[in-house]
């Protein structure tokens, strides 16, 4: 066994158990943590036996395990950028229709006559619960689930 081996091996045995931990506890993210996991699980065995990285790899026809392995590690890299990007234009989307509603919003209450404004009027009648929970409000139910 390698000194690299001896010092990243307990290392991802860390991970791979905070991932396990994580995935008992947690109700919200438990397919990050399980997929955490698998990735800390596979660089270990990778790590441990680096001979099954170059069979697997020449078993689809590349010539080396490292090979293999980057290959997989630049096809994760394109998915997570094209998964980012998508979640960062969702979210610009989200703040400007919140934007957009707040300053129509803003502009109606600032023309209307001081008689005619009611505290208690709420303009949107699809005014959700969720917003409420939020802090928001009279802002429309499906910008206060998230959903556009």
């Amino acid at each position: 066994m390698s000194w690299f081996q001896i010092i990243v091996l307990p290392l991802l045995g860390l991970l791979f158990a905070g991932s396990v931990r994580r995935l008992v506890k947690s109700g919200a993210r438990r397919l990050t943590a399980f997929i955490n996991a698998l990735i800390w699980l596979g660089a270990a065995v990778a790590i441990a036996w680096p001979g099954l990285t170059t069979r697997v790899a020449n078993s689809v026809g590349i010539g080396r395990g490292a090979d293999l392995v980057l290959y997989f590690v630049a096809l994760a890299s394109l998915l997570l950028a094209f998964y980012f990007y998508s979640r960062l234009a969702h979210l610009e989307s989200d703040i400007s229709k919140i934007v957009r509603h707040l300053a129509i919003q803003a502009a109606t209450e600032r023309h209307e006559p001081a008689v005619l404004r009611q505290e208690s009027a709420e303009p949107y009648s699809d005014e959700s619960p969720a917003a409420a929970q939020r802090g928001l409000r009279n802002v429309p139910a499906d910008v206060a689930r998230g959903r556009m």
